[in-house]
């Protein structure tokens, strides 16, 4: 377009030229001049609407570039994104598999318990009383009586470092732990008579024998000793030697004062819940 424009300009120059030279009426040069400022002004026109089409041609190359770059941003925060949701599924895989772990081992803690709460239960449903535990830290044993029975005042005299009994027939039937000086006898008879002699009693029989209790050896007797008043005592006592002094358990009731044993097993279940480390 500019071109034919400036090939228009210069016919009309020309023209005028020859016009010019061969005499040309004022009317005609005014024309032409006219028809010269016009082309003129077309042509500032029409370079500037060029001015700014390469403006615009400029700016929307920048435009382009800023989008591409934006894409390319785009695109690269995209692929992080993909990359963070692929290592955010392993791990969330990973949790899940530790947590189906966790839950396996919980259960079977759990199931443990239960098993072991079972055989506690059993164990206990093997007494015939709700029992109560007495433990020795001094000697490293422990026992189980019943649950309703009070403890008792000691007899230092006698070496009782310990008693309970039921409280509803003046403390019978009852426990005692007896500590004695191994020196005050070879057997668990002889030292059982020191016992009674300190308390003014004597024995009237002694059945002796060893017995194996929760995986400890003991010398048992079964003995009857008297009471002045209310006849004689039914009582079992086992005994050995631990940190040179005689330990002995005792579990014993006066029937004369109307404290038999309120189960013909009792005696003996108390015995054989003593267990030392």
């Amino acid at each position: 377009m500019r071109k034919k424009v400036l090939i228009g300009v210069a016919s009309l120059l020309a023209v005028v030229f020859l016009f010019g030279c061969g005499g040309v009426s004022q009317e005609d040069y005014d024309d032409a001049v006219a028809d010269k400022d016009a082309c003129q002004s077309q042509l500032a026109s029409l370079q500037s609407s060029l001015d700014a089409a390469n403006s615009a041609k400029t700016a929307a190359e920048a435009d382009l570039a800023t989008a591409e770059a934006d894409l390319a941003s785009c695109e690269g925060d995209l692929s992080a994104a993909q990359s963070a949701k692929t290592s955010a599924e392993s791990a969330k895989a990973a949790a899940e598999a530790q947590v189906a772990d966790l839950e396996a081992q919980l259960a079977e803690c759990q199931a443990g318990e239960e098993e072991e709460e079972e055989e506690e239960e059993e164990d206990a449903g093997g007494l015939s009383f709700t029992a109560a535990t007495y433990t020795n830290t001094d000697y490293g044993f422990s026992l189980q009586y019943p649950n309703s029975w009070e403890e008792k005042t000691d007899d230092p005299a006698v070496g009782v470092i310990w008693r309970v009994g039921d409280p509803a027939t003046y403390a019978m039937p009852s426990v005692r732990v007896i500590v004695r000086d191994a020196g005050d006898g070879a057997t668990l008879q002889a030292v059982f008579a020191k016992v009674l002699e300190s308390d003014s009693k004597a024995i009237t029989t002694f059945t002796a024998s060893d017995v194996n209790i929760n995986g400890t050896d003991f010398s048992k007797g079964e003995v009857v000793y008297p009471h002045a008043s209310y006849g004689d005592y039914d009582s079992m006592v086992i005994g050995l030697i631990k940190n040179s002094k005689w330990v002995i358990i005792e579990v014993y009731t006066l029937p004369g004062l109307g404290a038999a044993w309120p189960d013909e097993g009792l005696q003996a279940e108390i015995i054989g819940t003593v267990t030392f480390d």
